[in-house]
C-alpha cells in the first residue's frame, strides 16, 4: 500500500459517526488534507475552528458537572494527540470497501 494521498482528521469520539451519517468534511470538527510529496507531510490549515469548539465543549461539560471551566487543570500543556488512522483504517476497509472503477 503506498502513502495516501488525502487524510482525513476527524474527533476520535466522531471517527465512526463520521461514515455511519455520511458527513461531509466542514472545516470546523473535520478537516482534509492532501499529501506533499516534496515536503512528505500532510498539512492542516486553519484547524481554529476545531481546538475552539473542543474547548467550549470542555468548559460546557465542566460547567455542567458543577466546577468552574477557568480554573480547572488538565496538566496537558496545551498538547494535541494526534491518531495515526489504524483503526479507522481497519474500520473503512470493513465497512466501506475500495472499488475500482472500470
Amino acid at each position: 500500500m503506498g502513502i495516501p494521498q488525502y487524510v482525513l482528521m476527524v474527533r476520535k469520539k466522531d471517527m465512526f459517526s463520521f461514515f455511519e451519517e455520511n458527513k461531509i468534511i466542514d472545516n470546523k470538527t473535520s478537516f482534509l488534507s492532501s499529501y506533499s510529496s516534496s515536503n512528505n507531510t500532510y498539512t492542516f490549515t486553519n484547524i481554529a475552528p476545531l481546538i475552539t469548539y473542543c474547548i467550549e465543549e470542555r468548559k460546557k461539560g465542566i460547567t455542567a458537572a458543577g466546577g468552574d471551566p477557568e480554573k480547572e487543570e488538565d496538566g496537558k500543556n496545551g498538547t494535541l494527540k494526534i491518531r495515526t488512522g489504524t483503526e479507522l483504517s481497519s474500520y473503512l476497509s470493513k465497512q466501506y470497501p475500495i472499488q475500482t472503477m472500470k
